[in-house]
């Protein structure tokens, strides 16, 4: 039955060997989408949310608050457009997977995507900061899936050339992103916006 998504999406299915299982299906269509698209911030945050995917619910609605608190400020309708037919894809390919008795197994499709967050990590300065909070594990498999979603960008490069200072593997025990650097991220594009915010003040009072 893999075959059948082999032919349809044209991906391998040895190159996801070392994926976990709940993201082969959403990383066969990753694949298959960039290939067409060619998105690499939108690629960047499709993967930062698959590997940073919360745990639990208590902490999903944790991070869904701390990076939604502002809303989407800078809204573009390219990276809309693209998050769009990567849901037409995936749509499709749950439908195929279905069709073939679930040969991959279903991941839950309501916390494997969001659309306002998704708008945000899209964002260059969003990415470099949310890579830094990956430790261990978790940095391994983006390292992984960036390789399998764009060969050309080489394992552990960034294709936004943003620079990733090292995360330290000898001392990675870790599972997760630390709980700081998401908090990081909303408080630093806090401070951005307020200065912009006191700039554009200070200028209408003159």
């Amino acid at each position: 039955m893999l075959l059948v998504f082999e032919e349809a999406l044209e991906v391998q299915t040895s190159v996801l060997e070392n994926i976990p299982d709940q993201l082969k299906l959403p990383v066969y269509v990753t694949v298959f989408w960039f290939k067409s698209l060619q998105q690499h911030h939108c690629l960047h945050a499709l993967l930062l949310w698959f590997v940073c995917e919360p745990d639990g619910p208590e902490e999903f609605e944790r991070k869904m608050k701390v990076l939604n608190d502002e809303g989407v400020s800078n809204w573009k309708s390219c990276v809309a457009h693209a998050f769009s037919q990567w849901q037409c894809c995936m749509r499709q390919s749950l439908h195929l997977n279905q069709l073939l008795c679930s040969p991959l197994p279903e991941p839950q499709f309501a916390r494997l995507y969001c659309g306002p967050l998704l708008h945000r990590l899209a964002d260059g300065d969003t990415i470099e900061e949310v890579q830094k909070t990956l430790r261990g594990e978790k940095k391994k498999l983006y390292d992984r899936l960036k390789t399998v979603c764009n060969p050309s960008s080489g394992e552990g490069s960034s294709v936004l050339r943003v620079e990733v200072p090292s995360t330290g593997e000898r001392s990675s025990g870790m599972s997760s992103p630390s709980e700081e650097g998401w908090e990081q991220v909303a408080n630093n594009k806090n401070r951005k916006n307020g200065k912009k915010k006191r700039a554009t003040r200070e200028k209408a009072d003159k």
